[in-house]
């Protein structure tokens, strides 16, 4: 990269001209208000993939606007602080410690760290590294530490069986007017509506009185009695009837484990139910191995839980297998051992049959990365 000097740029009186072949990211360092450019080759062609992932390679300098000059290492180290930082949490309860070290080898500096407990001196966090140019403000163990302790207790809250809010449900009460639709379902050869009508509620099947019903709930009860969402198909839903079916779906959930079919039937009345104003801890899903809650992934209606995910899976061969993502584009590797010792791995495009404690399950790529392993159809 060169400096070209007495020359308008975005940059001052200079403008900055990269190698050929490399192209410039730029921004102005937040401490000691230095120009960071960054160069970075533009044709990637042949350079080595490494877990999925290409290595780019860059080259860093730091610029000093005022004197239009890329400085060296030993010159820029003259704006920072090399000496033991310390900071104390505001309930003094944490305490972090950052020292800022050169790597004369990669002409760059970096960040190394930890986190401790002042009443204990447990640390909490070692040897934390962190890239020493920022455009703002480097964010610090402390504050990290308790943002993810606030995601762990929203996390921990997700988890709890959430019931419908009764005012909610109350509130679409209330939107009910003389003529209001309710329900509007089918089968292979009839069709059925429920409306309300004076102070009962009247269904209809193919246009014709049915039966009439004081409440919802009566309704509901007699409905519910057999498999609906087996055997009917939902065309319309009122949101003062979303309660029951998010209710009647947790009940079946929570009871029973449905195969990949029975799922998609059941889900598709739940997706009509559901509902941006309630959280999502409303909507039930469980381990099918140990019962434990899960989060409520629809797309994956058998996954198992964190901890039974711990436990060995065989393939049908009686290998021990583990599971992991190819690199940051994708990707489903599986490895195989015996005893400890890996024997192959291979990329499976959709994802494999195995076992735990002799039960089926299929393990593959989750869709936004990571793995998930459900229990399979038998």
């Amino acid at each position: 990269m060169k400096i070209i000097k007495n020359k308008k740029s975005e940059f001052g009186d200079f403008d900055l001209i990269p190698e050929d072949g490399w192209k410039l990211r730029t921004f102005v360092d937040y401490q000691s208000k230095l120009l960071i450019a960054s160069e970075s080759k533009i044709d990637l062609t042949g350079l080595p993939v490494i877990h999925g992932a290409i290595t780019v390679p860059t080259k860093q300098h730091v610029i000093n606007q005022s004197e239009q000059k890329i400085l060296s290492q030993q010159e820029w180290k003259e704006y920072f602080n090399y000496e033991e930082e310390t900071k104390i949490s505001e309930d003094g309860k944490l305490k972090e410690v950052w020292i800022r070290k050169c790597n004369e080898q990669k002409d760059n500096d970096f960040y190394e760290g930890y986190l401790i407990e002042t009443e204990t001196n447990k640390k909490l966090i070692d040897k934390a590294t962190s890239i020493a140019f920022y455009s703002e403000k480097r964010r610090g163990l402390i504050e990290s530490y308790y943002d993810n302790l606030k995601h762990q207790n929203e996390h921990l809250k997700t988890l709890e069986l959430g019931e419908f809010p009764e005012r909610l449900y109350q509130e679409y009460l209330s939107e009910l007017i003389e003529g209001s639709i309710l329900i509007e379902y089918e089968d292979k050869s009839h069709s059925f509506t429920l409306k309300k009508e004076y102070d009962r509620l009247k269904l209809f099947n193919n246009s014709v009185f049915n039966k009439a019903f004081s409440s919802i709930e009566e309704f509901w009860t007699e409905f519910s009695k057999s498999d609906f969402w087996k055997i009917y198909k939902c065309k319309f839903l009122h949101p003062a009837l979303h309660k029951f079916v998010i209710s009647s779906h947790n009940y079946i959930v929570k009871e029973k484990i449905l195969t990949f079919q029975e799922n998609g039937l059941l889900y598709s009345w739940v997706k009509i139910a559901w509902n941006e104003k309630v959280n999502r801890n409303v909507y039930w899903q469980f381990c099918p191995r140990c019962k434990k809650r899960v989060m409520y992934y629809p797309r994956y209606p058998n996954h198992i839980c964190g901890e039974c995910s711990k436990l060995d899976v065989f393939d049908e061969n009686g290998f021990r297998l583990s599971f992991s993502n190819e690199g940051f584009s994708g990707g489903f590797v599986v490895k195989y051992y015996q005893g400890d010792n890996l024997i192959k791995e291979t990329n499976d495009e959709w994802g494999k049959i195995c076992f735990i404690e002799g039960k089926k399950y299929m393990a593959d790529e989750a869709r936004f990365g990571g793995i998930v392993i459900q229990m399979a159809d038998e």
